[in-house]
């Protein structure tokens, strides 16, 4: 099928040497004649497999229509976070470096064997827990361990390694089984894709549980490892009473969501396997092989003192070689910037990608023939800082 036909199925960001096959366009199409979703987006990074749900898609649906639950798989809430260790110490980490190894197996055992997982609901009220749960393994290929990487220092302005925990993961099967069924019931109520995406307390807390889920493994991946961390109060946590002392979090320096809903006007998009950048801290953390570790790339700087990172990817304050700000591919395992002459997708959008799929060898470098192609799309990449390569020490999978 050609980009120019008219299809509710946008295509204009699939490179011609990777085109989706027609069974999977039928799929989309499919969805959108039963009136489950407007539009749908697809990405360089779309994966299809066999009666799974397909990823790599943003897709529009109108935010008053009746909800339908074809259009999610079971991949919500998933995202990458980064801790900073405090204070690391790398040749004494060393010295007892195989007791760590150890400590961590143990690890990875009781974390298999947990069953008590938090509620699906929470309390009424405030949506907080009704009872202590642990950190769970929610994803087959989540992970969590200890990194190194080559950062720029915000104060000091001058380059120096790093030591960081980073988590990546998802729901855990029994909650999604438990969020299936309630989508089921919100489709049997007649409530409409506001109610239930933006409006409704149950996906808030799921949302919530799955943030605060890497923050727990951060923090107990730290403690495993004797190491150190910055800490908050988990005001969700359940508490017997009010004298009871918090439980505590790992505080994140950077965070993506790669499967996330946003309201764009009066639609709602929903991300596949895909970023929506205004709702990171500015930095963009994209996955790659296991091996490889995370890539982070840094957005263009920017004067606004209201962003966290004091980044933006907004089309007004990224450096362009055209007024549309262009569009930035590194395919297939990096991210995009886009502008509105993509009909309805939003400036700020990046390719996800999966680090466990062996197929897809190329890491997100740029080559001269990526270069071609960006400078093609509209944007100069050379405009972007480098990006971050976290290198792996430790990691729990």
């Amino acid at each position: 099928m050609d980009a120019d036909e008219d299809t509710d199925v946008d295509l204009s960001l699939i490179l011609p040497s990777r085109q989706p096959s027609a069974v999977l366009l039928n799929r989309f199409e499919r969805l959108v004649a039963s009136d489950a979703a407007d539009h749908f987006f697809l990405f360089p990074t779309f994966k299809e497999t066999p009666m799974r749900a397909p990823t790599g898609f943003v897709m529009s649906v109108d935010r008053d229509k009746p909800f339908k639950l074809d259009c999610f798989c079971s991949e919500l809430f998933t995202g990458t976070t980064i801790a900073e260790v405090k204070d690391f110490n790398e040749s004494e980490f060393y010295i007892h470096h195989a007791a760590r190894i150890a400590a961590t197996k143990k690890l990875h055992a009781d974390m298999q064997e947990r069953d008590i997982y938090p509620d699906l609901v929470g309390n009424a009220k405030t949506g907080e827990d009704l009872q202590k749960w642990l950190p769970f393994i929610g994803r087959d290929d989540g992970y969590c361990g200890l990194y190194a990487g080559t950062v720029l220092d915000a104060k000091t302005q001058t380059y120096g390694r790093k030591w960081f925990i980073i988590c990546y993961d998802g729901l855990s099967d029994s909650l999604l089984s438990d969020l299936e069924h309630y989508f089921i019931e919100c489709e049997k109520q007649g409530k409409s894709f506001a109610n239930v995406l933006l409006e409704d307390m149950v996906m808030l807390r799921v949302k919530n549980i799955a943030r605060r889920n890497r923050r727990k493994r951060i923090l107990e991946m730290a403690q495993t490892l004797e190491l150190s961390v910055d800490v908050h109060n988990d005001v969700s946590c359940y508490r017997e009473s009010e004298d009871e002392d918090f439980e505590l979090l790992a505080t994140d320096v950077w965070e993506t969501e790669t499967f996330i809903t946003r309201l764009n006007k009066t639609e709602i998009q929903f991300y596949s396997d895909v970023a929506c950048v205004s709702l990171c801290k500015g930095d963009v953390i994209v996955n790659r092989t296991l091996a490889q570790g995370p890539m982070l790339i840094v957005g263009p700087e920017t004067n606004s003192s209201s962003h966290r990172s004091n980044r933006t990817w907004s089309a007004q304050n990224s450096q362009s070689s055209h007024e549309s700000c262009g569009f930035l591919s590194r395919y297939p395992l990096a991210p995009a910037v886009g502008d509105s002459k993509y009909k309805n997708l939003q400036a700020n959008v990046f390719i996800g990608g999966s680090k466990y799929d062996n197929d897809e060898k190329t890491a997100a470098i740029l080559t001269d023939e990526l270069t071609a192609v960006e400078f093609e799309l509209g944007r100069n990449a050379v405009d972007f800082p480098r990006p971050v390569e976290f290198s792996p020490i430790l990691v729990l999978v």
